[in-house]
């Protein structure tokens, strides 16, 4: 279909530092196959070094220069094609590289060649959900229900390291690792079972040290994403974002459904579901959802 992906989109504006008035005029744009984006079911998006903007959907990876989408899709006959047409993780490493994740895959975008190399991984058929770049040549990846998983590039060398504290029913749930932020000698990480941290050192897992009172907030719920400061992180925790301070104290916490309700008075889309949150640098949050049309709140 001639899809128009922002229409599937709700971008809504929250300053993580005060809720506040915000008087601006913002402009949106459609684009359709006229531009050459004719992917279906929009994924997320990313920026590169070189300000190109990259769209994962269902039909393949898009780039878009500022004025038409260039396509790259799957095809067996070309080894620098993408793997699958699915495309559900893009990233940006620090060294202004494109990846996208596969099942059993990752390929990075060669700019020179204008395609894909494609790195196989052991991941018994699962896809990242989540990379950390620790160097050139070393990433470490989420994948449901696998813990961490270090890739040697050079090597192609795949190592597995689960969290087996307390084998138990929710196992899964704690390797199933949505974010990794470095901590120095950790990694902290957000699961779908709470936060934990890995030390690198000792290859362990460990819960973070917070407010004893805070424990079964943070130590339970489905972390989606998470967002670090200097003095304080931001979590995308199930249906809400919680601040925290550097002692992983709860200051306060937003609820999503509530925040949807002020746009939604009439309660017509009670099932428009978060897709993505992103944070810019000046500290606002950048909430896209599906179902709700497009709005923004300060």
């Amino acid at each position: 279909m001639p899809a128009r992906f922002l229409s599937y989109l709700a971008f809504i504006l929250i300053l993580a530092s005060r809720i506040t008035g915000l008087s601006q005029h913002v402009q949106f744009r459609h684009y359709s196959s006229d531009e050459g984006f004719t992917g279906a079911s929009f994924k997320t998006i990313v920026q590169d070094s070189l300000g190109f903007l990259w769209v994962a959907s269902a039909s393949g990876l898009y780039k878009f220069d500022g004025y038409h989408f260039i396509a790259y899709r799957a095809n067996p006959k070309d080894s620098l094609s993408i793997p699958q047409e699915i495309v559900n993780h893009i990233w940006v490493d620090p060294f202004g590289r494109l990846w996208a994740g596969f099942p059993d895959a990752l390929s990075l975008y060669d700019r020179d060649l204008d395609g894909f190399r494609t790195y196989r991984l052991s991941l018994s058929g699962r896809e990242p959900e989540t990379m950390w770049f620790e160097n050139e040549k070393v990433v470490w990846l989420g994948a449901p229900g696998k813990g961490l998983v270090r890739f040697d590039i050079p090597r192609r060398k795949t190592t597995v390291f689960p969290n087996q504290h307390n084998v138990s029913s929710m196992q899964a749930a704690r390797n199933t690792i949505r974010e990794i932020k470095d901590d120095g000698e950790s990694l902290l990480l957000g699961t779908a079972k709470g936060l934990w941290r890995y030390n690198k050192e000792k290859k362990s897992y460990a819960r973070p040290v917070c407010n004893p009172a805070d424990s079964a907030l943070l130590f339970n719920g489905d972390i989606r994403k998470l967002f670090r400061h200097a003095d304080h992180y931001w979590i995308w925790l199930d249906k809400q974002l919680v601040e925290v301070n550097a002692g992983f104290s709860v200051i306060r916490t937003l609820d999503l459904n509530t925040i949807k309700l002020r746009f939604d008075l009439a309660k017509r889309y009670e099932d428009a579901r978060v897709l993505a949150i992103e944070q810019d640098e000046t500290g606002v949050f950048w909430i896209a959802s599906q179902g709700l049309g497009h709005t923004i709140m300060n």
